[in-house]
């Protein structure tokens, strides 16, 4: 058996027992074998091959060209012959032979990758890292294997699609081979190899020029090795390629190295800080304040038990089987710090990893829905700077990130086109990606991001789970790239949706490499000045942990001694067994009560350092007037502040536990410059109360927002108690008119403004200017589809009013906030629901009908919507009139074209086809994409996908069933091609409708049907879901499971009914009554066939005459059902009665011109007087008479069968 030899990190080299394999003479066959040999752990479809190599072929060409490339790269092989092919080929499948003779360097290199690799394990301090030297042997040969870019040379011009493969590949390798380099030239340095370390810091230079971290490991090699000299060129030679290339002056890490190096003050490295891989690209200019002036990281002690435990989760979650991790604790118990240590210790382990984390906020509620989730979107998307200038995010995570954003927006475009804007800012981002400078793979996806950032204004609101299902499919798409720890901090104050989000992201990690890490409190009674918490996290922790296991880090059970011990011994002292045990028993090891109090005893001078440093407790430390508890330490520590930093905290708490300087200094009346030297002097570094998060400048007018937050909740809500409540309500004033004004001048608003400025006038006594925010708030929810959250927020707006006094201001936003609720209300419940009904009570009550402008034509549509589900048509007809006139008056174009919708939608139930395809035609001959767009952003309707799926029902009653069809397919591909959900779930069920009157493709109604019903099931449209259960039950009836699909239909008409709908009863009854009749027709005498007619007939019986709420245009059809049911149960005993049915079902369906109706009871009496014999041959005569004349006013759809067999009935087999 012939030996395959594959090298592919550089040109292409194959060669078979050690000579070059000539018939390989194709970059196609190269690519091919290249492709399937590096991808060998799946079949793959021979389909798919052809049209990854030949795209622009057709099938059959492509499949024909597979076919040849294949023959010709098994003839190269010499796989015909061979015991045990390289290619396992099928007539369906290709796979390369994983059991074949043969070496791929790919495969060598990828198994000495970072985190395959045991040197590259963490295990311990800086300083223990494994020193094997067969590994490390083994990884310089892996390193070594890199010839050069994959599969360097080759191209396939007319296949994207395999450059594009080809591309990510090789990006995947080259960062596995810089991750390589970068620890291969840690680990000699540490062994005091510097000529080594050198070399490998070269290399990574030779593979990306810019990449400060491997100048900086030459610079440190260079001068450890003794070339000082050497070491001061490479700097300006450094400073030079930066200054020339990128226009940027080294980092600060860069400079502080060269001054070492030139004083000759360098001191012994400290390992631990070199091993941070560093791409070339710069990220972007990190604001004003740098690593330089961050605090250093807080000594973090005795939880190794409890990194273990997530380290072992992360482990199994980066091995492809995702995962859940849970931190509880009460306040202080250090959860917080737990995630930073853990996601440190994470991201220096895992150089590819990238480290998350969004916070739910106390006072955001169910106004800010998704918080944590967009922030961790939005950091992933690129949104770096202020976190980077605020030390929130290292330099380190900040360049795994940037470098991540071609691939970010590239899932993004292809997996979550909702997302854009309303959880990540679409402009941005575009931004960001035409900045970056691999244009090979940013420029992908700009053109299609840009579409969907403008379009985004104008989208209707995206079902919740169809927001839920785009996140998590990027996120999976994402984890396949680089593997993901997502945290959630302060998750006890999650909105409702968070928690949805949270719960639905979290049973679909299986399969990702994505870590999801929640961090909370246990439920318990809210304290003073915050608001309770919500009870239903509990829920979904309880759930989380029973479908994960044991995922709970308890820090309630942590050992509090072991921690008291640990803390003290962190610093050199020499505090004796029995301070140690009166701490621990003062504090029971609560690691902040702990921490607070050693700070109280060194700030009182009761703890002191010795002659050498150490601390030692000092004189006079009487444990009896110890602070009981953490809160009175943290008052403690508030009083002894100076009355003008005390001012400030206080101020500042007024915003939560995050707030921003520049608006504290604002409301006190301060210099912003002032404010900002407390707040990073003193208050952050001496007395340890604040830690600064981020720094960024408003677009338009330049403002600037530094955002700081209390190191703790505790010690923010102790500054907030300490206020009065008069005072309170005067600095929570001042904070809304501050915060408004800022953003005054941007026209832009941040999402989270609305419901932070609703807290604020809510707690100042303002309630007319909090319910204005509160109505901006549940736009923004509604938007997000979050439609639980936007009604909250609306009646808790009605709820601030009712205690108002009576004014013009209040009259408005209680119009505002009433005409809001109808919507959500509305996707919530049913346009027949009883709650929208009292939703449109109440609003009508609030005068909002009387309200000027959009309120008021809001609220027409929805009382014609209202009036239309429950079948009171005179009475929507006239507000279909109210609204068409106001509409004109005003000259709002969208609202006029919504009242021809109401027209041309109750003229259809009515059986007015003629007239109701009027307006239909005027809505078709005036919409535009444009206009399209506008009016699902407005009311959340697709009223080109709902105007042709009506239309294509007129159509079939008028005759004209190409037609018919020709609308409903459009009206569903439309929806499609939009990604509009709800317009896929209506215009597939009333698309049912139609297939099933067209009565010729059973296939495609099963289609039909099974995707009405899984849009309904996967976006939560129970509304719709009926429809397809009706017809899913007619169309098991058909395949002989009568009773079972008969019992189905019967259920689904119930649950629509039950849904307050009248309207579309009669469409439903009508299916269930012909699937009696056929069924019976085809069991003959048995038993149950009776029973089968009596329902049929009994249905009919409920929704047939001229004042039924459902509706006229099915009674054509309900009336020859029921004529044709008796027939079958009573034969031509009732032929008398069938007939006066038919005379029935004619009479009507002639008033309106229904001719699809006319051809069927049309046939219906010729079947009748056929089976009635030659003593009915005049009547015979006269009946095809009609038929034929009826049949002369079709002039499309001979194809159909009610055409064929009305041909056949009248003679005329063949159709003209």
């Amino acid at each position: 058996m012939s030996h395959l030899v594959l090298k592919l990190l550089g040109p292409f080299q194959a060669t078979l027992d050690g000579q070059a394999a000539n018939g390989l003479n194709s970059d196609l066959l190269r690519a091919l074998l290249a492709y399937l040999a590096v991808e060998s752990k799946r079949e793959h479809p021979r389909v798919q091959l052809a049209a990854l190599l030949w795209p622009e072929r057709s099938d059959q060409e492509a499949h024909n060209s597979l076919r040849f490339a294949l023959s010709k790269l098994r003839s190269a092989l010499g796989d015909r012959r061979a015991e045990s092919p390289f290619l396992l080929v099928t007539r369906t499948h290709v796979q390369f032979n994983q059991a074949c003779d043969h070496w791929l360097d790919v495969n060598e290199f990828e198994r000495s990758s970072i985190g395959q690799s045991p040197i590259f394990i963490a295990s311990g301090p800086p300083g223990g890292v494994n020193n094997n030297k067969a590994e490390i042997e083994r990884v310089i040969a892996a390193v070594e294997l890199y010839r050069g870019p994959f599969l360097e040379g080759l191209s396939i011009a007319d296949s994207p699609a395999f450059e594009e493969w080809m591309l990510l590949k090789g990006e995947e390798i080259q960062r596995s081979q810089l991750a390589l380099l970068d620890h291969l030239t840690v680990f000699q340095m540490r062994a005091g190899e510097t000529g080594q370390a050198a070399r490998w810091a070269r290399k990574q230079l030779e593979l990306e020029p810019y990449r400060e971290p491997a100048h900086r490991q030459l610079m440190l090699a260079l001068a450890l090795g003794g070339e000082r000299s050497a070491a001061l060129a490479h700097y300006e030679t450094c400073r030079r390629l930066l200054a020339n290339q990128l226009g940027c002056e080294p980092e600060d890490e860069t400079q502080a190295l060269y001054v070492q190096i030139r004083d000759g003050s360098l001191t012994p490295i400290q390992p631990g800080l070199l091993t941070l891989a560093e791409s070339h690209k710069a990220v972007p200019a990190m604001a004003e304040s740098g690593r330089a002036g961050a605090a250093p990281v807080a000594a973090f002690v005795s939880r190794q038990g409890e990194l273990a435990k997530l380290n072992g989760l992360l482990e199994g979650a980066l091995a492809g089987r995702g995962g859940v991790a849970l931190i509880a604790g009460e306040a202080g118990t250090g959860k917080t710090a737990l995630l930073d240590a853990f996601s440190r210790q994470a991201g220096l382990a895992y150089p590819d990893l990238i480290a998350l984390r969004g916070r739910c906020s106390a006072h955001g509620g169910a106004g800010d829905p998704y918080l944590p989730f967009r922030e961790i979107l939005q950091t992933l998307a690129g949104d770096v700077e202020s976190k980077r200038a605020g030390g929130t995010l290292s330099p380190e995570q900040a360049r795994r990130v940037w470098e991540a954003l071609p691939a970010v927006g590239a899932a993004l475009a292809e997996h979550g086109p909702d997302l854009i804007d309303r959880f990540v800012p679409g402009e941005a981002l575009l931004q960001r990606l035409e900045s970056f400078s691999a244009p090979g793979t940013a420029a992908r996806w700009p053109k299609r991001l840009r579409e969907l950032s403008a379009r985004s204004a104008g989208r209707a609101a995206t079902s919740q789970p169809d927001l839920f299902a785009q996140l998590t499919q990027v996120l999976h798409t994402l984890s396949l790239r680089f593997p993901l720890l997502l945290a959630i901090d302060d998750l006890q104050w999650a909105d409702g949706g968070t928690l949805a989000l949270l719960f639905h992201l979290g049973r679909r990690l299986a399969g990702s490499r994505i870590l999801l890490t929640c961090a909370f409190r246990p439920v318990e009674p809210a304290g003073p000045g915050e608001p309770a918490p919500k009870l239903g996290m509990e829920t979904v922790v309880r759930e989380l942990r029973r479908d994960w296991g044991d995922v709970l880090v308890d820090l309630e059970r942590a050992d509090g001694r072991a921690f008291v011990e640990a803390l003290i011994d962190s610093e050199p002292n020499n505090l004796g067994a029995e301070f140690r045990h009166k701490l621990y028993d003062h504090t029971g090891g609560n690691p902040l009560f702990t921490v607070e109090l050693l700070h109280s005893f060194e700030s009182q001078g009761m703890l002191a350092k010795d002659a050498v440093g150490r601390w030692v407790e000092a004189p006079g430390l009487d444990w009896n007037y110890c602070p009981p508890q953490v809160e009175a330490v943290i008052a403690g520590h508030l009083a002894g502040l100076p009355d003008e930093d005390l001012e400030l905290l206080q101020a500042a708490s007024v915003q939560g536990e995050q707030f921003v300087a520049e608006v504290t200094a604002h409301i006190l009346g301060r210099g912003e410059e002032a404010v900002l030297k407390r707040l990073s002097g003193p208050l952050r570094r001496q007395h340890r109360l604040v830690e600064a998060v981020s720094l960024e400048r408003l677009a338009v007018s330049g403002q600037r927002l530094s955002s700081y937050r209390f190191r703790h909740a505790l010690l923010q809500r102790g500054a907030y108690n300490s206020l009065d409540t008069v005072r309170k309500a005067q600095l929570h004033e001042a904070t809304g008119v501050t915060l408004a004004a800022i953003y005054a001048a941007e026209g832009e608003r941040p999402q989270s403004l609305a419901p932070a400025l609703a807290w604020h006038y809510e707690a100042a006594g303002l309630a007319l200017p909090a319910a204005r925010a509160l109505h901006e708030a549940g736009v923004q929810a509604a938007r997000l589809s979050a439609f639980r959250e936007a009604l909250q927020l609306f009646d808790h707006g009605l709820a601030l009013l009712s205690d108002a006094p009576v004014s013009t201001e209040r009259v408005e936003i209680e119009r505002l906030l009433g005409a809001a609720r109808l919507g959500p209300q509305r996707n919530l419940g049913g346009v027949g629901s009883d709650e929208l009904e009292d939703a449109f009570r109440r609003a009508s009550e609030a005068g909002v009908g009387d309200a000027p402008g959009r309120p008021g034509l809001q609220m027409l549509l929805s009382k014609g919507e209202l009036l239309t589900a429950k079948g009171h048509f005179q009475e929507a007809l006239a507000a279909a009139e109210r609204l068409l006139q106001l509409a004109t008056q005003s000259g709002d174009e969208a609202f006029i074209a919504l009242a021809h919708w109401r027209f041309g939608h109750i003229l259809n139930s009515m059986g007015n086809s003629l007239e109701a395809e009027k307006h239909f035609n005027w809505i078709l001959s005036w919409i535009t994409p444009q206009r399209r767009t506008e009016l699902r952003a407005m009311v959340g309707l697709n009223l080109t996908a709902n105007t042709l799926i009506i239309s294509a029902i007129d159509q079939w009653f008028l005759g004209y069933p190409e037609q018919a069809l020709r609308r409903s397919t459009q009206a569903l591909t439309g929806a499609l091609e939009e990604g509009d959900r709800y317009a896929q779930a209506f215009a597939s069920a009333v698309g049912c409708i139609v297939l099933f009157l067209l009565r010729r493709d059973t296939a495609a109604l099963q289609e039909r049907s099974e995707l009405c019903y899984q849009v309904c099931q996967q976006y939560g449209f129970a509304m719709w879901q009926p429809f397809a259960e009706v017809f899913l039950g007619c169309l098991a009836a058909m395949r002989g499971e009568e009773i079972a699909g008969i019992e189905k239909i019967q259920r689904a008409i119930a649950g629509w009914q039950a849904r307050g709908m009248a309207i579309g009863t009669d469409s439903l009854v009508v299916v269930l009554a012909d699937s009696c009749l056929a069924a019976a027709r085809r069991m003959g005498d048995d038993a149950p066939s009776s029973g089968l007619l009596e329902l049929g007939l009994a249905a009919i019986q409920s929704v047939l005459g001229p004042d039924v709420p459902c509706g006229q245009s099915y009674q054509p059809e309900l009336y020859r059902l029921q004529g044709e049911l008796l027939l079958e149960r009573d034969g031509l005993a009732a032929a008398g009665e069938a007939q006066e049915c038919f005379r029935q079902s004619l009479q009507l369906a002639q008033e309106v011109g229904a001719f699809g109706w006319q051809l069927r009871t049309a046939m219906s009496l010729v079947r009748l007087k056929i089976r009635q014999g030659e003593d009915y041959a005049e009547e015979q005569a006269e009946a095809r008479t009609f038929l034929k004349e009826v049949f002369g006013r079709f002039t499309e759809g001979f194809e159909f069968p009610d055409m064929q067999e009305a041909a056949a009935l009248i003679g005329k087999i063949e159709v003209a």
